[in-house]
């Protein structure tokens, strides 16, 4: 799939899904799976030193230009479900999506809240991998990260793939690695 197909139906999908609130909540049971409990209903907490490396390597992406220089784009509006709460607004890296690898320090989006001023401010990062590229670079397991296996979007996109937010600049009354967060709401 090539990166200008990606990012247009991505883009497509996903302004679609803003001006329709609760379209993510029917598209299926993988856009409101929590992500936050681990195998049998275990709660996952991230460990201290992982979010502090996490911080660091995404603090440069505070504005909204960082991200941008480095070739992040809008990725359609402000996700929301009104039983779920929000995830705010996603840039896409289209290089670092089209690359099956995971790298806990180059998440594939970054998530934006729109501040009361108009400002974005960075509340999360989400990785994906699609779920093909993954298994075909020879791996059989699902992608982890943070003591979490991620979880299969099958209907999003035109193909099925892996996800894990990580709400490492905004807390999320939810858990840590939860798709939803109560507390964001697009305007």
């Amino acid at each position: 799939m090539t990166r200008r197909f990606l990012s247009i139906s991505c883009a497509l999908v996903l302004a679609a899904m803003a001006l329709s609130p609760g379209v993510a909540a029917r598209q299926g049971h993988s856009m409101k799976h929590s992500g936050a409990a681990g195998e049998h209903g275990r709660a996952v907490s991230v460990h201290p030193s992982q979010l502090a490396s996490l911080r660091g390597a995404t603090a440069r992406f505070h504005r909204l230009e960082g991200a941008l220089a480095e070739e992040y784009t809008a990725f359609g509006g402000c996700f929301s479900d009104p039983s779920e709460g929000g995830m705010g607004y996603h840039y896409v890296n289209d290089a670092l999506v089209t690359d099956p690898e995971i790298d806990p320090l180059r998440p594939e989006l970054l998530v934006y809240e729109r501040r009361p001023n108009g400002q974005m401010q960075l509340v999360a990062v989400e990785y994906i991998t699609f779920v093909s590229a993954w298994h075909a670079a020879g791996h059989t397991e699902p992608p982890s990260l943070f003591g979490q296996e991620f979880h299969i979007n099958p209907t999003l996109l035109a193909e099925p793939f892996y996800l894990l937010h990580v709400w490492v600049w905004k807390n999320n009354p939810s858990g840590t690695l939860s798709d939803w967060n109560p507390t964001v709401r697009c305007p």
